[in-house]
């Protein structure tokens, strides 16, 4: 009997440490989910402000390749109308030369007509012409009509 009244005394004095010791590991595990929750929460603002900066750096790229694009296009632009009235033009000259030529064609037609008919009158007044037209220039002068 004599070891009871010690060990009772032990536990008595004891109980208060275990309570404190209890009380303070619940605090701890209380302390350590607040913290978890605080670095959670600032983990999600860190999160939210690195979204927003990559979302503000895709928009300004987004808006500098539209003007960059918009600048190309304007550019093209201006060429292709070079290039319209370039062609606009020469498509103008190709109905003058074309015009021209018609023109000549029909004027050679009528020299070669008045060259056969004065060769013709020379035959006539019993003469020998000096010169005469080839007739490989006609054949060839055809073949290109």
């Amino acid at each position: 009997m004599n070891y009871i009244v010690p060990i009772i005394i032990a536990l008595i004095t004891g109980v208060p440490g275990i309570y404190a010791l209890w009380v303070q590991s619940r605090k701890d595990k209380i302390d350590i989910g607040a913290s978890l929750i605080e670095d959670a929460l600032e983990l999600k603002n860190e999160m939210k402000k690195d979204k927003i900066d990559i979302q503000n750096k895709f928009e300004a790229s987004v808006l500098m390749y539209e003007n960059l694009l918009k600048k190309q296009k304007e550019d093209i632009d201006k060429q292709l109308l070079i290039f319209e009235n370039i062609l606009s033009k020469a498509q103008g000259e190709m109905v003058l030369l074309k015009t021209a030529i018609s023109r000549l064609k029909k004027r050679v037609t009528f020299l070669r007509k008045g060259v056969d008919i004065l060769i013709e009158q020379i035959e006539m007044l019993g003469e020998t012409p000096a010169w005469r037209p080839n007739k490989a220039d006609e054949v060839e002068e055809e073949l290109k009509n």
